[in-house]
């Protein structure tokens, strides 16, 4: 199983601000790499605010319906955010269960969402 970051964009909209909040938009990749379908239940990420030395934030989300990703196949999941820092790390996981019940984990590598300088945030990329 390999799970990988496509992209996490600053996405701000007149409608979506509010002060000391920003929006982001995250497109990742799973990838089924067993010789067996797999079926995603839930994901969970942690959030480390570097701005306003807060430590970890969690947050789940169970999906209504399960994600079944067929063996030797990827699965696109598309989720936003709204952080309260320019600068926040994150990491997170899916989880699931193979066809036998035995759990799955899909683990999201350490990444960065980071308002871009332009935009008042540190310096750095508007994506990762």
């Amino acid at each position: 199983m390999q799970a990988r970051v496509c992209y996490a964009f600053y996405t701000p909209s007149a409608s979506e601000l509010t002060a000391g909040q920003y929006p982001f938009l995250c497109l990742f990749e799973l990838h089924n790499h067993f010789d067996e379908a797999l079926t995603i239940q839930r994901c969970k990420w942690f959030f480390r605010d570097s701005e306003n030395g807060l430590a970890v934030v969690e947050e789940e989300f169970d999906f209504k319906r399960f994600i079944f990703i067929k063996s030797w196949e990827a699965f696109y999941h598309k989720i936003s955010h709204m952080v309260t820092s320019r600068l926040t790390t994150v990491e997170g996981a899916y989880q699931g269960i193979d066809k036998a019940g035995k759990p799955v984990l899909f683990k999201v590598p350490e990444f960065e969402m980071r308002v871009p300088a332009d935009l008042g945030g540190g310096p750095g990329k508007l994506w990762v």
